[in-house]
């Protein structure tokens, strides 16, 4: 949309300063005969059109801000975007990177350090089992009511 504004608006600009011809300006008495050929506007008309092509400008003003604003505000919700996709990436990147250097530390791993976790739990079970079954056996049954 603003692309299009800009050629319009540059298209009006310059083909009227192409194909212009030279400005008259003559001042005419009432009943006197005019230099030239085109328009007369009394002081009161011309000083309309001025405000008019004021209004106008003021609104193509604010239309063009309008629109960069709107265009900037677009492109800073992207690149937020973007920033935010680039951060979730690289978080991503350090997960993976943490995941190898584990696995890297996990081959590196002598066998006492391997399986020593499993022959903890193994001979901590057996201990409980054998702990219970000893108290059981020692327990008389007419004890325990």
């Amino acid at each position: 949309m603003l692309n299009k504004m800009v050629v319009f608006l540059s298209i009006i600009l310059f083909s009227t300063t192409a194909f212009a011809q030279e400005a008259k300006i003559a001042y005419v008495k009432q009943g006197e005969k005019a230099p030239y050929a085109g328009y007369l506007l009394s002081p009161l008309a011309l000083a309309e059109q001025q405000a008019k092509l004021t209004v106008v400008e003021a609104e193509w003003s604010a239309k063009m801000k309008y629109e960069l604003d709107k265009q900037k505000a677009e492109n800073d919700y992207k690149l937020a975007v973007e920033k935010s996709n680039s951060n979730f990436l690289k978080k991503e990147n350090l997960i993976v990177i943490d995941e190898k250097e584990f696995w890297k530390k996990q081959s590196k791993r002598t066998l006492w350090e391997k399986i020593d976790m499993p022959v903890g739990i193994g001979i901590g079970s057996v201990a409980t089992y054998y702990l219970i079954t000893v108290m059981l056996k020692t327990v008389r049954p007419d004890e325990l009511h």
